[in-house]
């Protein structure tokens, strides 16, 4: 393939004993359409759902999911799921980030070689508000017996340890 660029390129074979072929086209399509959910914890450990084309590329090593410009903090990817779609983890917000809870932040997919991708609308948002809470546990202390957890921000749970 000539170029490392996104859309049409050139494709050539070139075979010592017999020269180049006729060049045929390729097209390359490479983007990131819609991120879900929107807002999560800041302590980490929401998975998004990014939709886009061109992610099912045999090697995830190859993309790199960022929240924000310049931030590095990267969302780990889980799975590519197909063509469409993958999945990402975000890692806690941390302390002197440069980004700031509660503010609209892109999510931008890089490909090697190629320019990163991001999409009007395609925003995450660390949020106090979407982090889990306990805020009281009864009995504070002992062995055996039931223990109630008073919770905020529990739905969808899915496991507890």
């Amino acid at each position: 393939v000539i170029g490392s660029q996104l859309g049409s390129q050139k494709v050539v074979a070139s075979i010592a004993s017999k020269g180049q072929s006729e060049a045929s086209i390729f097209t390359f399509d490479f983007g990131l359409t819609g991120v879900q959910p929107a807002t999560g914890s800041i302590l980490g450990g929401t998975i998004l759902t990014l939709t886009g084309t061109g992610f099912d590329i045999g090697d995830k090593s190859e993309l790199l999911v960022t929240i924000g410009e310049n931030t590095g903090i990267n969302c780990d990817i889980q799975q590519i799921v197909s063509n469409t779609e993958m999945t990402c983890r975000t890692p806690p917000l941390v302390a002197g980030a440069s980004i700031e809870k509660d503010t609209d932040v892109e999510i931008i997919v890089h490909l090697r070689a190629v320019l990163p991708t991001v999409c009007a609308g395609c925003l995450f948002q660390y949020s106090e508000g979407s982090t889990p809470e306990f805020s009281a546990v009864t009995p504070t202390e002992g062995g055996y017996g039931a223990i109630q957890f008073t919770t905020s921000g529990f739905t969808g749970l899915t496991s507890a340890q």
